[in-house]
């Protein structure tokens, strides 16, 4: 299992009702291997945003994103009542697998948000600002 960067703890709260993250169909073997990575880290995503906790998700950015603060803040403005209620997450096909996409959709209201997901030295940690991915820490 791999580690997340920065992961801020749950404060005591269930975590949001939700399915694990699932598969797309893909040609690549290693797809599947990442879903079981990543499903912690879009649990811990998840939390704080339904909490309204923007600097608990800004600490989730990569160490190569400068100032994720901002665009953690316009996640909970946008996702974070949403995040409340049940929440379906599918890591989509990627043919390098230290970089994902995955979608994230909120059945409450029927939003979908894109977030980019990314693995360096053994971390993973979530695309947010202004930054380079392969710029790694």
């Amino acid at each position: 299992m791999s580690k997340i960067r920065g992961s801020p703890r749950p404060q005591g709260e269930r975590l949001c009702a939700r399915e694990p993250a699932r598969a797309e169909k893909s040609t690549y073997p290693d797809v599947r291997e990442t879903t079981e990575d990543v499903d912690t880290l879009v649990r811990v995503y998840v939390q704080p945003l339904k909490c309204g906790d923007a600097k608990g998700i800004a600490e989730l950015a990569g160490p190569a994103y400068k100032q994720p603060g901002p665009t953690a803040a316009k996640y909970v403005r946008e996702y974070g009542q949403a995040a409340g209620g049940p929440v379906d997450v599918t890591v989509l096909e990627e043919p390098v697998s230290c970089f994902n996409s995955v979608t994230v959709a909120y059945k409450q209201t029927g939003q979908r948000q894109g977030l980019l997901l990314v693995k360096d030295d053994g971390h993973w940690w979530i695309g947010l600002g202004d930054g380079d991915p392969a710029a790694g820490s």
